[in-house]
């Protein structure tokens, strides 16, 4: 997968930098980049779901029901496509 990328510069502690050195040391064909990269999507996908639960968290009970109503419908037209 061709992936356009920008290179940056990091200031981390040297602890936690010894660590990321050691975690690529062991695994192999892992680098410093892909692996912050690989934290990086961690932390995204982590704020993306904590997203989605406030907001499913602040729903009123009539869109609660709505968005019941909408899932049943999901499934019987998903049950209708892929007996």
């Amino acid at each position: 997968m061709d992936v356009s990328a920008t290179k940056v510069t990091l200031t981390l502690p040297d602890e936690l930098l010894a660590v990321v050195d050691r975690y690529v040391a062991e695994h192999h064909g892992l680098t410093r980049s892909g692996l912050c990269a690989d934290a990086l999507r961690d932390w995204l996908r982590a704020q993306q779901e904590a997203e989605i639960i406030r907001y499913y968290e602040t729903l009123s009970e009539e869109e609660r029901a709505e968005d019941r109503s909408w899932a049943k419908a999901s499934e019987r037209s998903a049950a209708s496509l892929w007996p």
